[in-house]
Order: C-alpha cells, then structure tokens, then sequence
C-alpha cells in the first residue's frame, strides 16, 4: 500500500473533507488502493471560503499528519475595515458598519502591534470543540458560548498595497492554530472601526508551497494518465529528520517497539542528542517509524541515551 502526502490546492467552495474524499475516492478508482479502510487524511483544516496549499497524507502518513501540519502557515489576505460581522469575514451578515478614519500610516503601526506572542479567541463559526460540540454546530443554531483565549504566535506581517482607504492586502506568517478572520477582527477592533477579512489563500503550510500544488482537477487527470504515484511524495522527503539504520540482530526488538541502545545501531546521520527525533531504518533500508533519544538510567551502564518509539508504521 503507498503512503505519503500529496500537496493540493484547495480551491473555494470546497471544504477540506470534500478534498480528502475526491483525493481517496481518485486513488480508489486508479487502483493505487483497494478497499474503505485505507485511511487518507489532511494536516490542517482550510476554510471552504478559502483556498490554497491543503497538504492531503496517504496510508501510515497519516500519523505523521501532526508533525507534517504543526509548522509555521504564510497566508494572504484581504483585510475589509469599518465592517464587522458575526463569522469575522465578508460572507456573515452585517453586525455594524462605522467610518474608517485612520490613516495608512495608522493602520500600519497597528498591524505591527500584534507581531510577536498574542492571545487569540476561537470565532464561533470554526470546528473548535467546546463541551464535544464544534463552535459553528453551535452558532447555526443562534447560539454562543465563552471560549477560552489561545495563545499564537504571529512572525510577520507585510501589507503588500492599499486597494482603497478601508482595504488592504497583507501576507502574514504564523503559527499553527492562528485564524486569520479573528486578526482582522482584532485590528479593525483596535482601530476603532471594525475588521473583517476578505479572501484569503494559505501560500505554505511547512514545506508545502503553492507552487508545487495540485488542483483536484490535476490529480484525476494523472490518475487517467496513470502517473498519480508520481504525484506522491515520501514520508522522509516532508519531515526534517536524520536516520539512523538499525543492525540486523536488533531488527525484531525494533519491529515490536523496544528501546534502542546506541550499540544496537548499525548507522546514523547524526551525532546522538537528548529529544532528538530521527527516522528508524531496518538494515535493509526500509523505514519502520519515528523515535526520539531519551536518557534512561541503567544500574550496569549509568545513565544513557536510548531510542524510545514515538511513531512505529512497519507494523
């Protein structure tokens, strides 16, 4: 069975479980994998108003999805002021409506002041789940509930050009978990007018880049052309680890999960260090999981660093 991730462009209107059922629904129909259980998923849910990078994983990936989507996200967007309204971007209904009267320069400085660490409520209308209901299930039906402040961390902010007075283009850089509709929010907020944000596209998630995804309509045309294999990539190429190759006798110690000592390997990459995480190869080149060193006390040997199994997908 394959496995690894493949990096699509998500366009507007679809959600991104639509994307991951046409993705497993055009491996299904190519014969790259047989049956309902094969599991396919996505590293980050993309609003369906949005669109951009959606990276899809395939098979054992998906247990790589945390690490593949826990890294830093760069969007674009549009940036509407003197608006607000109940799900903090154009398409909600009109909450108010006031001036906008601060200048180009004004509203630069305030976009800066939310550069760095900053403290984020989850807007009602998201998948965020408060008591096993999702926000947005909630807020269909004319509800609200209190939400609990979430710390994210936003590196950059560029404003790229002023369409008009009371609308800009910026890129931001941030952390996983950010909502780009509730920074617009807060910087309409903080100017006194209002914010909400416009289109918005994820340009990268990680190493994932629009410039090398694939629309869906990409995707099932190379699965008629039977080259969507050749649109997949490998686990290893998307995560940045080092291997170590693990000797043939301590092969089946491996395969069933064990701690492995320093002795037990055949080769690394890299130098062993404390909480580094590498990627665990049988003698044969096959890749069998994620471990990390850790320091474990032995009565004979004293303290050591041993590789504990944080990911195992030989089994």
């Amino acid at each position: 069975m394959i496995s690894g991730f493949i990096n699509v462009y998500k366009e507007q209107g679809y959600t991104s479980h639509d994307v991951v059922a046409i993705v497993k629904r055009t491996l299904f129909r190519s014969g790259l994998i047989e049956g309902k259980k094969f599991k396919v998923g996505h590293t980050g849910t993309l609003d369906p108003a949005a669109e951009g990078v959606l990276p899809v994983c395939l098979g054992k990936a998906t247990r790589f999805a945390d690490y593949v989507g826990g890294g830093t996200k760069c969007y674009r967007a549009v940036l509407k002021l003197g608006l607000t309204t109940d799900t903090q971007d154009d398409t909600g209904t009109t909450i108010t409506e006031s001036p906008v009267t601060a200048t180009h320069d004004e509203i630069l400085a305030v976009m800066q002041t939310f550069v760095g660490e900053i403290q984020q409520i989850p807007p009602m209308y998201s998948a965020v789940k408060v008591d096993g209901k999702k926000l947005y299930e909630i807020a269909r039906k004319g509800g609200t509930v209190e939400r609990k402040a979430r710390t994210v961390v936003i590196d950059k902010i560029d404003v790229i050009e002023f369409l008009n007075d009371s609308t800009l283009v910026f890129d931001v850089t941030c952390s996983r978990g950010t909502y780009v509709r509730t920074l617009c929010n807060d910087i309409g907020e903080k100017l006194g007018c209002g914010g909400v944000m416009g289109k918005l596209i994820r340009t990268e998630s990680g190493m994932f880049t629009t410039e090398t995804a694939y629309r869906l309509e990409q995707i099932q045309e190379a699965a008629e052309n039977g080259c969507l294999s050749e649109l997949i990539l490998p686990i290893e190429q998307c995560l940045p680890y080092s291997n170590v190759v693990v000797s043939e006798a301590y092969t089946q110690l491996m395969m069933f999960g064990g701690k492995l000592r320093q002795s037990s390997l055949e080769s690394f990459d890299e130098p062993p260090e404390l909480g580094k995480k590498v990627f665990v190869r049988s003698h044969d080149g096959l890749l069998c999981g994620l471990h990390e060193y850790v320091l474990e006390h032995s009565c004979e040997d004293g303290d050591s660093l041993v590789l504990k199994p944080v990911i195992m997908i030989a089994t």
